[in-house]
C-alpha cells in the first residue's frame, strides 16, 4: 500500500514538472499601486495606479505614456469602446487617442449607457454624455 502512494506521488510530480515549463508565468509588479480596474474592448485590463495608467495584457505591465495626467484615480468602460479615466488632475477619455474632457479632480466615476457621471466633490458631481460635446451637466447634491 505504501508502495502503490509513493508511485502515484511520483507519477504527479512528474506531470506537473513536465506542464509547468509550457505554463506562462506571470510577473507581479509589487510598486504598482493599483487603484481602479476595468477591462477594455482590446479584452486588457486597464489599470489606473497612483503613478499614471497602465494595461494589463496577461504577462506584462505596460505603463500609457501618452497619459495626459500624472496620476490616475478611477477607469470604467463604456459600451462605445471608450475608456474614462479620471485622475485628481481631471477626466480624460480614451478612445484611438487621449482626450482631456475636465480639468478637475474626480474622486469617482459611473458608467451609463449614454454617460458619465464624475463625482467632483461631496455635494458636486457632473454628467457627461458620450458624444460630446463635452459641456458636462452639473448635479448639486444634498448632505445631511
Amino acid at each position: 500500500m505504501r508502495l502503490a502512494a509513493i508511485a502515484v506521488l511520483a507519477a504527479l510530480s512528474g506531470a506537473t514538472s513536465w506542464a509547468s515549463p509550457n505554463r506562462p508565468i506571470v510577473h507581479p509588479n509589487t510598486s504598482l499601486t493599483i487603484l481602479s480596474i476595468a477591462q477594455g474592448p482590446d479584452g486588457f485590463l486597464w489599470l489606473a495606479a497612483a503613478d499614471g495608467l497602465y494595461r494589463f495584457d496577461g504577462f506584462h505591465y505596460r505603463k500609457i505614456p501618452d497619459f495626459p495626467f500624472s496620476t490616475a484615480r478611477k477607469i470604467v468602460s463604456t459600451g462605445d469602446g471608450s475608456l474614462w479615466i479620471g485622475s485628481a488632475e481631471g477626466l480624460a477619455r480614451y478612445r484611438a487617442r487621449f482626450e482631456v474632457v475636465l480639468k478637475e479632480d474626480v474622486l469617482e466615476l459611473a458608467a451609463l449607457p449614454e454617460d458619465v457621471i464624475a463625482k467632483l466633490s461631496l455635494t458636486d458631481s457632473a454628467r457627461i454624455h458620450m458624444d460630446g460635446p463635452y459641456l458636462p451637466r452639473r448635479y448639486m447634491h444634498l448632505t445631511e
